[in-house]
């Protein structure tokens, strides 16, 4: 494509990355943000792994900062959270014929500190159990309407990908 990947897909392959590095205690966070965004290369224009793990590094601050306990089952509710809605809390319309929401953007406008910002919220509302807060289960292998963002969730990750 020659467009650029939508702000949210972003958010999400930040906390996929973040939430896999807390999983796998042994692996740097740039073998996860690399393989992420290389997926993302294939569809949009440029998604540096530099920029993802800039993301995933705010997430894993705010989460230390907040004291979570369950910040991989977090980070899985906000991945969630940002596929399904929208930061209104409209629910994302995934099965409409006219609008795509994983048609890409003509700009970039991606702000870290506002993302930072949204998920130090959703933190908070996270805690407080608020509407929408929680994956109840949800996996993004259950993802049904775009094939490319559900293949992130077959993806395996090893140190050898550091090397490639």
């Amino acid at each position: 494509m020659n467009r650029y990947c939508p702000v949210f897909l972003i958010e999400v392959c930040a906390a996929i990355a973040a939430e896999k590095f807390i999983m796998s205690a042994t692996l740097p966070l740039d073998v996860f943000t690399k393989k992420l965004s290389e997926h993302l290369n294939k569809y949009y224009l440029v998604v540096t792994a530099d920029m993802l793990s800039d993301i995933a590094e705010g997430y894993l601050r705010v989460l230390s900062e907040s004291n979570i306990d369950e910040a991989d089952e977090l980070l899985k509710s906000y991945a969630y959270n940002r596929v399904n809605f929208r930061r209104t809390g409209k629910k994302r319309a995934w099965g409409s014929a006219i609008s795509n929401p994983s048609k890409g953007l003509k700009n970039l406008q991606f702000d870290f500190g506002l993302a930072r910002r949204n998920f130090r919220a959703f933190v908070f509302s996270y805690k407080n159990h608020a509407t929408n807060s929680r994956a109840n289960g949800w996996t993004l292998e259950s993802f049904e309407h775009v094939e490319f963002i559900k293949e992130i969730s077959t993806f395996e990750y090893s140190g050898f990908d550091f090397l490639s």
